[in-house]
């Protein structure tokens, strides 16, 4: 177990991540292409930071500086744990270059022995309760200039991921970029599994403090980001899977109350269960973490050192049976409702018109098989798999889901899964926004869940050395994404495209807004093919949130 800066001393469900945790585990330490001198030293106030290395795009020889490990709050150990960021962050009196051992300053992981993940990572655990740290890249020749920034928010199932490459590195928009489309990307942690999401009702204690951990991430980019030649007021926020969930949270943050430190937003296959009243079994997760800490309450787990902390999170992942096919013990891990961050599922707040409009512009995004091993259990038949889903579906309940999810291909099951935890977050937020929303699936095989990160964050140098099967198509979404941060939409508007063009080639050009029509891309091995109407999946997603509102089910 990696010692904290401070003391110095499954599942297809998450194959994104698998050969990017053998990369992390087995690679070398960022290197540096060339000198650090054309970036300045960035003076924040309470701390001086250096580049931590620099390297350059492939097309365009364009350097970029990694500013890496820049602390954005308070360490969170000691009578911080269980609590929402603290700020300001520690000032520091000599020159910081970010520079740690790999994963050093990854938040506490642990991945559970029986997620087929790459050999030797599988039931292995690392990183430090001391973690509120971010990564800024920046391109050379930005002073004077404010440009876009994109935050990238990692995926991970809550439990696993980091803001250093390893789980996505957003550099890879930058390799194709012209020298006239510059912008910024930033990556920042957020804690983990029982200490970013665990809570119980009475105990003093946050709720959702992964979730705070974005928002303050984002905040720190709002004061900060003009240090190094960034827009404050043009914030794309980026994720994936878990990141993806989190951004939709800070949707309807507050129900709409208040602002968000971002103005747009893309979101892939955002991943979160639907809890509406759950407190009992987020108590049963609580009392299980005393059990593995040997304490009574809440005072003594704050008494701990850090190791103990850490061995508790990993005997509650890895020994704790979770009876409900998911992740974690108990119900898992993720966002709650806590009548203060999240007043209610987005979801509900987004047909409520309980949303940040300040958010100007949004892209959603799902994979065709986004729900294939989301859950590991083994059930047959709506009697046995609902349960895991809701505490008392009742008998209404399994008719209308036999129903709406027939087993006329025998995956009704699993397209139920891909509802309810991804694929029903991003229909209904490309509906709310309209005119303002873009949107594609990706259907290139096996289209599993987080494979399209695979193509956005492509990193390789050369065609030749890839990490995806169809580069040119994975440099192709990149230029769409790109366009999107720099411009706020997709491809060339809505004139560019007629109600009658149905296949595009793979140019930026042509990709409209989602709108009253629900034009929507399918990516595939070859090209970006129009589609028109999403029927089958608002009928759905409709019939998830009936169910979800009705409380005989306890969703």
């Amino acid at each position: 177990m990696a010692s904290s800066p401070v003391e110095h001393g499954h599942d297809a469900m998450y194959n994104f991540i698998y050969t990017l945790l053998f990369y992390v585990l087995f690679s070398n330490s960022l290197t540096s292409a060339s000198s650090c001198s054309k970036f300045p030293v960035i003076d924040f106030g309470y701390a001086q930071h250096a580049p931590t290395s620099v390297n350059q795009t492939i097309l365009h020889n364009i350097s970029y500086a990694t500013y890496a490990n820049i602390r954005f709050a308070q360490p969170s150990v000691g009578e911080l744990r269980f609590r929402a960021p603290k700020l300001p962050p520690p000032k520091s009196t000599t020159i910081q270059n970010g520079s740690y051992p790999r994963n050093f300053t990854d938040c506490l992981i642990s991945i559970p022995p029986d997620i087929p993940i790459a050999p030797g990572v599988n039931g292995t655990s690392w990183g430090s309760e001391d973690c509120l740290f971010l990564t800024v890249k920046v391109p050379e020749g930005l002073t004077g200039k404010r440009v876009p920034v994109l935050h990238w928010l990692y995926g991970g199932g809550y439990i696993f991921g980091g803001s250093n490459d390893w789980a996505g590195n957003p550099a890879g928009l930058f390799q194709e970029m012209d020298p006239n489309e510059k912008f910024i990307t930033v990556s920042s942690n957020y804690r983990l599994g029982s200490l970013g999401w665990m809570s119980s009702k009475g105990v003093d204690m946050t709720p959702n403090v992964g979730l705070w951990d974005a928002l303050i991430g984002l905040e720190w980019i709002k004061e900060y980001i003009s240090y190094f030649g960034g827009d404050p007021d043009r914030i794309t926020a980026i994720g994936e899977s878990a990141g993806g969930g989190i951004i939709q949270h800070l949707l309807t943050l507050r129900g709409g109350n208040g602002t968000v430190p971002f103005n747009q937003a893309i979101i892939t296959s955002p991943g979160y269960r639907p809890h509406v009243n759950r407190s009992a079994a987020m108590s049963e997760i609580y009392n299980g973490f005393l059990d593995a800490a040997n304490c009574s309450d809440i005072k003594c787990l704050r008494s701990l050192p850090s190791s103990a902390i850490a061995k508790a999170n990993e005997q509650l992942i890895f020994d704790i049976p979770n009876r409900q096919g998911f992740i974690g013990p108990s119900i898992g891990f993720g966002p709650i409702i806590d009548g203060d961050l999240v007043t209610a599922l987005p979801e509900q707040l987004l047909e409520k018109g309980k949303y940040h409009r300040s958010v100007q512009k949004v892209l959603t995004a799902n994979m065709v098989a986004d729900g294939l091993g989301a859950t590991s259990s083994n059930a047959t038949t709506w009697v046995d798999f609902l349960p895991i889903w809701m505490s008392n579906p009742t008998a209404r309940t399994i008719e209308i889901a036999n129903a709406t999810w027939p087993n006329t291909t025998g995956l009704a099951l699993q397209t139920f899964a891909q509802d309810a935890i991804y694929a029903c977050h991003a229909w209904r937020t490309a509906k709310v926004w309209g005119s303002n929303a873009y949107r594609y699936s990706m259907s290139i095989p096996p289209a599993t869940h987080g494979q399209d990160q695979f193509y956005y964050l492509y990193v390789n140098g050369t065609y030749e050395q890839t990490s995806v099967e169809y580069p040119k198509v994975a440099r192709q979404l990149q230029a769409y994404f790109r366009r999107f941060i720099l411009q706020g939409y997709a491809g060339g508007g809505e004139e560019s495209c007629g109600d009658n063009e149905k296949i595009m080639t793979a140019t930026p050009q042509h990709w409209p807004a989602y709108g009253n029509m629900q034009r929507w891309v399918n990516i595939t091995n070859d090209t970006f093919i129009l589609t028109y109407g999403e029927e089958d999946q608002a009928k759905r997603c409709e019939v998830l949130l009936d169910l979800i509102n009705d409380p005989r089910n306890g969703f």
